[in-house]
């Protein structure tokens, strides 16, 4: 666990955006009322969305 977090802090940046596709909302939830600390552009999409999800990220 400790190695996953920290792949994940030293990767943190090398983002522009990042979609989250989930259909639970207690996860939908916290992204949204959390995103504000990612420094990239986070948006949440329905379980139905990849297709949306992944065009958002291309575009």
């Amino acid at each position: 666990m400790r190695a996953d977090l920290r792949l994940g802090i030293e990767k943190f940046t090398a983002f522009e955006r990042v979609a989250l596709v989930t259909c639970l909302g207690w996860i939908r939830q916290a992204v949204s009322a959390m995103g504000f600390l990612m420094p990239v552009e986070v948006r949440v999409f329905g379980g139905a969305d990849g297709d949306v999800a992944r065009s958002w990220l291309i575009g």
